[in-house]
């Protein structure tokens, strides 16, 4: 194959925006081979048709897929199943996006609260306002809500309830607390697990 046909290792860092360590990297890990290597000078050279197999690298990259398991995609020629990855990829990246917007969500969930608590000043007044409809995992609670321990007890609670129905988990808002229950003859006290939808 003639060098006039191939890309320095320079180039190819160039191109696709990496380091040149990088490149080098995947060779010692046996997941991309130059097409030529100098035997002079040590110098290695890629095809253009590699620049795709490199982006897949990058891919599984920024998806934080562990390089190693390329060679799982691999048949002995060091030939990815494109495909394959692809496919596998686009499963991780979903799973990611999911995890985002949950993050999103909380984040904003997070800064409606902080600034609603900002506007009420250092006032200690009762207030009324409207919630929206909400669904809730509630454990009885029988003791009182001024316990040394209260704050472990919720977050068990919580994480119990994470193993217990790791099923629904993806339907948490990531918010737990005590709530009471009032009637004429008694109160009742619960820790709440708030959820995005009700369990079925």
């Amino acid at each position: 194959m003639s060098k006039n046909k191939l890309l320095t290792i320079g180039e190819v860092a160039n191109l696709m925006c990496i380091s040149i360590h990088s490149i080098r990297y995947y060779e010692r890990i046996n997941i991309l081979k130059p097409a030529f290597t100098d035997p002079d000078t040590g110098y290695r050279f890629y095809a253009f048709e590699q620049l795709f197999h490199i982006q897949i690298i990058i891919f599984c990259v920024e998806l934080d897929i562990p390089l190693k398991e390329l060679i799982e995609f691999m048949d002995d020629e060091k030939t990815i199943d494109y495909l394959a990855i692809l496919v596998y990829g686009k499963k991780i990246a979903d799973e990611k996006l999911q995890k985002i917007k949950k993050i999103s969500k909380f984040i904003h969930k997070a800064e409606q609260q902080i600034l609603e608590s900002r506007s009420l000043g250092e006032e200690q007044a009762i207030y009324a306002r409207e919630l929206p409809e909400m669904y809730f995992h509630i454990v009885p609670y029988d003791k009182a809500f001024d316990g040394d321990n209260l704050f472990e007890e919720v977050a068990k609670a919580f994480l119990d309830f994470c193993i217990d129905d790791d099923e629904n988990y993806d339907d948490f808002i990531l918010e737990s607390g005590l709530m009471c229950e009032y009637s004429k003859s008694e109160i009742k006290r619960y820790i709440y697990i708030e959820l995005a939808n009700p369990i079925t």
